[in-house]
């Protein structure tokens, strides 16, 4: 697997904007998605702390909790 690439967005840490920044291609063995570089925001005008993202992840998030079962446990 080695040169497998994964494709990682990156979005604007401040809460009142998440704006993605850019997407960036990365091979698997070099991913880091922790960082405390700072990154250009177009939407705030300012350099922000960047938030590293893996492509698809929130889309296969909300696709898993979609087929799990429902619970009534919030009825009681």
């Amino acid at each position: 697997m080695i040169g497998d690439e994964i494709e990682i967005n990156i979005f604007c840490t401040k809460n009142e904007c998440r704006a993605k920044i850019e997407t960036v291609s990365v091979k698997k063995e070099n991913m880091m998605l922790t960082s405390s570089e700072k990154i250009f925001c177009p939407s705030c005008n300012e350099d922000v702390t960047e938030y590293r993202e893996i492509t698809g992840r929130s889309e296969s998030r909300d696709e898993e909790l979609n087929t799990l079962p429902a619970s009534d446990y919030m009825n009681l």
